[in-house]
This record gives C-alpha cells, sequence and structure tokens, in this order.
C-alpha cells in the first residue's frame, strides 16, 4: 500500500525464522524499554528500529534498488 518492503541485510530473501522473531521478540524487546526501540530509526544509519537491528534486516521502498 505504502510501497515499502522488509529486507535481509544478510540473506537475498526473507527466512521464516527471521520474519518470526523480527515480529514477535524483536518487537517485544522495542516495546518494552518505553518504546526506545523505535526510536533508533532516527539514529541509525540505515533507519533500523530496535526489531530490525536484532534480525539483521530494514525496510526500504520497493522501488529501492541497493541496501
Amino acid at each position: 500500500m505504502f510501497g515499502l518492503k522488509v529486507v535481509s541485510l544478510k540473506d537475498s530473501t526473507l527466512t521464516w525464522p527471521v520474519v518470526l522473531f523480527r515480529e514477535g521478540v524483536g518487537r517485544y524487546i522495542s516495546k518494552t524499554v518505553f518504546l526506545l526501540g523505535y526510536l533508533l530509526v532516527a539514529f541509525l544509519p540505515k533507519k533500523q528500529g530496535a526489531h530490525d537491528y536484532y534480525a539483521d534486516t530494514t525496510v526500504i521502498h520497493e522501488g529501492t534498488i541497493s541496501r
């Protein structure tokens, strides 16, 4: 809908274990510390939240080629 896509920084495709870790464990970590995990987006060069940082993923615009 917004043209956003989650991509892996290690592999060419996302695997189910990575997705489950990112959405389950990673988002839990981001939410439990007063939402500070989401504030990391403003300070990390690849604009990753804590859930992305731990899962080695990032969110890109679908038209973006480089990672």
